[in-house]
C-alpha cells in the first residue's frame, strides 16, 4: 500500500465527520497480525483517553498537522510530553506504556 495525499485527505474527511473526530486505516496484513500498524487521522478536539497496549508496541509519526503525545507513570501522573510535528520525532511506545494524545 502506498499512502498518498488522496488517502490522507479521505481519512481526514472521515475523521471530521466522525463524532469522535478521528478515524483510522488498518494497515495490518491480516486479522491475525497483532501489530499496532494503523494510520490515524485525528482532528482538533478528539479525546484519546489514557491507555496502554499490553502485548504490542506502537510507533507514532506525525505526517501532517500537529499533536502532543503524553506519557504517564503507573499512578496516572503525567511524566513527559512530546510535541509531534511533520519531520519531527518518531516515537516507539513500548508495550505497557501508559499514554494518550491531544490532536
Amino acid at each position: 500500500m502506498v499512502v498518498d495525499k488522496k488517502i490522507l485527505d479521505e481519512l481526514s474527511s472521515r475523521a471530521k465527520d466522525s463524532t469522535r473526530l478521528r478515524c483510522n486505516l488498518d494497515m495490518r496484513n491480516s486479522v491475525d497480525d497483532k501489530s499496532q500498524r494503523m494510520l490515524n487521522a485525528l482532528e482538533p478536539g478528539t479525546v484519546m483517553p489514557i491507555h496502554r497496549h499490553k502485548d504490542t508496541s506502537e510507533t507514532c509519526v506525525c505526517i501532517r498537522g500537529h499533536f502532543e503525545e503524553y506519557f504517564y507513570d503507573e499512578e496516572g501522573r503525567l511524566t513527559e510530553t512530546i510535541d509531534m510535528v511533520p519531520g519531527g520525532a518518531v516515537l516507539n511506545n513500548e508495550h505497557g506504556q501508559l499514554h494518550s494524545l491531544n490532536g
